[in-house]
């Protein structure tokens, strides 16, 4: 028989029950950085939230890679006392329980939204009081209703749930503005080569405004400055990495990074830029998947509000092709194709058929291409 749902008073006890537990994950999984697969860990659901009535069980969220877990990490964790119950409903999820309702682990890789959704909403509910009061009541309400009855109660929060989402997504983007390339900006400044943001804050940067969250911040650098920017950042303190496959391996001073890599991962105090190495010819940005594209480098690094940026129809091309686990998938991206909606009513004609012409190039069946409205061979 299925357990009741009881709701109790917060538990000062919460936190620590989640840090010895984090604890004894890391050692199981091992860092990503250290060789083994857990790139990060937190503490979500309502004990994650100071003063909120809640079931006494452990929403942990861990981020993996690779992705989905291999059969060994599943052991490890088996040893630690979980059942691994695979996606249980949520595609792009392992998903793991340690008794009947002790801990609930969900896993995710790098390419899902999961991730910064769960941080977003707790992240909210811990800072907005008054969005906390109206699911706390919610939930004791359902509580109430549906004691027996976990689905009942799980599909009783779904829509406020949902609305709280929506409301996290925007308190986020208001509170952080641009300042995480801002904050990049004052880190290479001096740095004496040229660097451009770009993916998805470049586009922010073209429309003018933020609109969602982001999971990173990626920088372009020409690969043939890569050594002038490792010297800059290392003496700031910044952890540098390259990346192969998704490994990690220290990035030595002096190394000069072979066509192999083209990005390297740079971490500080909890800060995270990926550097993506660009290579140029003369005066010319090359596409790096295929060099046969190019944008003068005065029309492919803009400027607003005194940050570089890669133009928005290369930023878009990078865009076009997404791919998870090193593989090219069929389709881009949901968060992709929301940019793409978003950037397009304001891309000038030329800079359209740039668009257009490099996608005929790179793959002539393209769902962007109707919209662009077609075009001739980029040069």
């Amino acid at each position: 028989m299925a357990e009741p749902i009881v709701l109790f008073p917060y538990d000062p006890a919460w936190p620590g029950r989640y840090e010895a537990e984090r604890s004894r994950i890391v050692a199981s999984l091992g860092e990503l950085l250290e060789g083994g697969v857990l790139d990060g860990i937190e503490h979500i659901g309502s004990t994650s939230i100071p003063g909120m009535r809640a079931k006494p069980c452990l929403d942990l969220m861990a981020r993996v890679h690779p992705f989905l877990l291999e059969e060994e990490r599943i052991r490890a964790l088996r040893a630690l006392g979980y059942d691994y119950r695979g996606e249980n409903g949520l595609p792009g999820r392992d998903y793991f329980t340690r008794g009947p309702h002790e801990v609930h682990l969900h896993v995710f890789g790098f390419e899902t939204e999961h991730w910064t959704r769960h941080l977003l909403f707790r992240d909210y509910l811990r800072a907005e009081a008054g969005a906390a009061r109206r699911y706390e009541a919610l939930k004791l309400e359902l509580a109430e209703r549906f004691r027996d009855d976990r689905a009942a109660y799980t599909d009783g929060k779904a829509e406020l749930v949902r609305g709280l989402e929506g409301e996290a997504y925007g308190w986020h983007v208001r509170a952080t503005g641009f300042a995480p390339v801002e904050r990049a900006a004052e880190e290479l400044a001096g740095v004496g080569v040229p660097w451009m943001v770009s993916s998805g804050w470049a586009l922010e940067l073209f429309l003018g405004a933020p609109s969602r969250p982001h999971d990173d911040l990626d920088l372009a650098v020409f690969r043939d400055d890569q050594l002038a920017v490792q010297r800059h950042l290392s003496e700031r303190g910044w952890r540098l990495d390259r990346v192969v496959e998704g490994r990690y391996a220290p990035w030595r001073a002096g190394e000069a990074l072979g066509l192999e890599v083209t990005q390297v991962h740079a971490r500080r105090d909890g800060v995270f830029m990926d550097l993506l190495l660009s290579p140029r010819r003369g005066d010319d940005w090359l596409y790096r998947r295929d060099e046969g594209i190019s944008l003068p480098l005065s029309r492919a690094r803009m400027s607003a509000r005194g940050l570089p940026y890669l133009a928005p129809e290369a930023a878009l091309l990078f865009k076009s092709r997404s791919s998870q686990q090193g593989r090219a998938l069929p389709t881009p991206r949901a968060k992709d194709e929301r940019d793409f909606a978003r950037v397009l009513p304001q891309l000038e004609p030329e800079r359209r058929r740039w668009l257009a012409s490099a996608l005929r190039r790179t793959n002539p069946a393209h769902p962007w291409l109707e919209p662009l409205g077609g075009g001739s061979q980029p040069g």
